[in-house]
């Protein structure tokens, strides 16, 4: 198990840096890990420690950080791949207790030896050591210093806390409040706890929510709940409870979700039912892998025609609505702004965005973001908006969605667009903030057009 180990640390090395670097600019992390442990034949074991690692370190960036230097006399003279194998080291040793600390030393002191030499690895071993007696001391400071957090914090704090780039530290305590902007760093160090909707569509589904309620869920929006707390459940119940919800996963009956996109779902579709006696269509312009189109269809909100510029996503889309049995909506591969001639009740657009209300499930998005990326996405945001406009019919609603915690991509961008297109009126425009550790935000304007 060791040498597995090693072999799974190296490799969380490699691509932690790859990643910190830009080197694997856009690529969603989920891929790069599920392509090189197919690349690398990993286990399923090895296959979850590599995910854990990486998620933790991107997670708790600068907070690892903070904890090293603290045992180094002069850390900007480290090489950046000595760094970031402390950092995966610092990471195990104050949170992944079943990981001996001694083991997690002695691996990481061979992969710096092997790396460096004799030299660096007596150095990595010295540091390693100190933190290990200390470990108790810096793990309470961690959780110390980020549940401190509050509406008096600065936003350095604040961008440490959330290991965060400063500059969206800012933007969010100039947005939402620096009591706002803290509580959502608090939140980003944590894995979201896994959602789950249920299929509205299939019969008998009020007993499916119950039985998921009576096994320890907790219901988290009117059609899903999150997974139970498991950690004092015994491991036997624990696995029958995992393979139940995966066979339910599989056969269609629940997908997997968040919390803050079933409430918007819910919202557009409450929307569609009571607008024009449910008889309206809605244009899904954005739909990706339909995660949303398909939470819409389930409660019977018709979706005419989904579309998307990747032939990928429509895959994964179309794979989606054999497994829940609902019948596919006519599906285009064409960018919004390509789509014309034609006419609908409704568009929701689930628009590309910066991605930046999801940092705790993708944490590896904020090494690719700047405020040069927001700006360029917020074009793209402006022209599928002002392209859209033109096939909806008068007295019609557009439902614009990101998952962005940007003004210039949410309120603002609705502002502008409102105030070109002579008939739009904002009917609503909220955002939807985690209020859970770890879960997204969401944004979702509705704009009626003049009949």
């Amino acid at each position: 198990m060791a040498s597995s180990r090693l072999n799974v640390r190296e490799e969380a090395l490699g691509l932690l840096l790859n990643i910190v670097c830009g080197r694997d600019d856009a690529v969603p992390l989920p891929v790069l890990l599920s392509h090189l442990s197919s690349c690398k034949g990993l286990s399923s074991i090895q296959e979850a420690f590599l995910s854990e690692l990486t998620y933790g370190v991107l997670r708790l960036y600068s907070l690892l950080d903070l904890c090293a230097v603290l045992h180094i006399a002069r850390p900007g003279k480290l090489s950046s791949m000595m760094r970031m194998l402390l950092r995966i080291a610092v990471f195990e040793i104050l949170f992944m207790e079943r990981i001996p600390s001694r083991a997690t030393v002695d691996e990481c002191v061979s992969i710096a030896k092997r790396r460096f030499g004799q030299r660096a690895a007596g150095f990595c071993n010295a540091v390693l050591r100190r933190i290990s007696q200390e470990a108790s001391r810096l793990t309470d400071g961690i959780h110390e210093r980020v549940s401190h957090l509050c509406g008096s914090s600065t936003s350095e704090d604040i961008a440490l806390c959330g290991s965060i780039p400063p500059w969206l530290a800012e933007r969010w305590s100039s947005h939402y409040g620096q009591a706002v902007a803290a509580s959502i760093a608090r939140g980003l160090i944590h894995a979201p706890r896994p959602c789950w909707r249920v299929n509205t569509a299939r019969f008998g589904w009020n007993r499916l929510m119950a039985e998921c309620l009576s096994l320890g869920c907790e219901r988290c929006a009117p059609h899903g709940f999150f997974a139970p707390f498991t950690g004092k459940m015994p491991a036997d119940m624990q696995e029958a409870l995992w393979v139940r919800l995966h066979a339910l996963e599989a056969s269609g009956a629940v997908s997997r979700q968040g919390k803050p996109s079933q409430i918007v779902a819910s919202d557009v579709a409450g929307r569609m039912i009571r607008f024009r006696s449910g008889h309206a269509g809605i244009w899904d312009c954005c739909c990706g892998r339909g995660g949303k189109t398909a939470a819409l269809m389930e409660q019977g909100v018709r979706v005419i025609l989904a579309s998307d510029p990747s032939s990928f996503r429509l895959e994964e889309l179309q794979k989606q609505f054999c497994r829940l049995d609902i019948p596919c909506p006519s599906v285009l591969h064409n960018a919004a702004q390509e789509i014309t001639g034609r006419s609908f009740d409704a568009v929701f657009v689930d628009a590309p965005c910066s991605g930046t209300g999801t940092l705790a499930r993708n944490p590896e998005l904020k090494f690719r973001l700047s405020p040069e990326k927001i700006k360029a996405v917020s074009t793209v945001q402006k022209a599928i908006l002002d392209s859209i406009w033109h096939s909806l019919l008068p007295g019609g609603m557009v439902f614009y969605s990101t998952c962005a915690l940007d003004s210039s991509e949410n309120e603002l961008q609705v502002r502008r667009f409102a105030s070109l297109h002579p008939g739009a009126s904002i009917e609503s425009m909220r955002t939807y903030l985690p209020d859970s550790p770890g879960q997204d935000s969401l944004f979702l304007a509705v704009v009626r057009k003049d009949a």
